[in-house]
């Protein structure tokens, strides 16, 4: 596997273009990352979400670069709604406990304006804390304070032991 590894690298590395390199340079250093415990998940590490607790509310922000752009060089509504759902999703896990895990089951999303600038900002607040659910607001902003998309995401309480 290392050495179909290796020559793949090389071959991708031979025919990159800047903006390949850039991506390639984000998914590698995201991986370094992942492996040194810095991140969690894949997805957080490959996005280098930079993630913040305040008093009541829970953010994450991302870089936006080519490998988080769509077809039209702003951001990919896709992208955008994963790193809302992880910025739902761990406030609700933090007021989950630690004896439950929490997964989304349903999520809105509403997109407003595109995502173009530097970095991408998704804040999350607690709306309705349940014996089982957990409903949260999310709201993903440009780094000039526009607000690109709004959600909301229900998030079902597992209990850990049952894991």
């Amino acid at each position: 596997m290392k050495e179909k590894l290796k020559g793949l690298f090389e071959d991708v590395l031979q025919n990159s273009n800047e903006e390949d390199l850039i991506v390639l340079e984000q998914m590698l250093s995201g991986l370094k990352k992942k492996q040194e415990g810095i991140n969690g998940t894949y997805i957080g590490a490959i996005f280098h979400m930079d993630r913040k607790q305040n008093e009541h509310t829970y953010e994450v922000t991302i870089p936006l670069t080519p490998l988080t752009d769509n077809s039209l060089k702003i951001a990919h509504g896709g992208v955008t709604m994963t790193v809302l759902d992880s910025t739902m999703g761990t406030l609700a896990a933090k007021q989950a406990g630690s004896d439950y895990a929490v997964v989304t089951s349903e999520m809105h999303i509403h997109f407003l304006a595109k995502g173009s600038g530097r970095e991408l900002k998704c804040v999350a607040k607690m709306i309705h804390k349940g014996k089982k659910i957990i409903v949260v607001e999310g709201q993903a902003f440009r780094e000039d304070g526009t607000l690109i998309a709004h959600a909301t995401g229900s998030f079902y309480k597992i209990p850990r032991k049952t894991l």
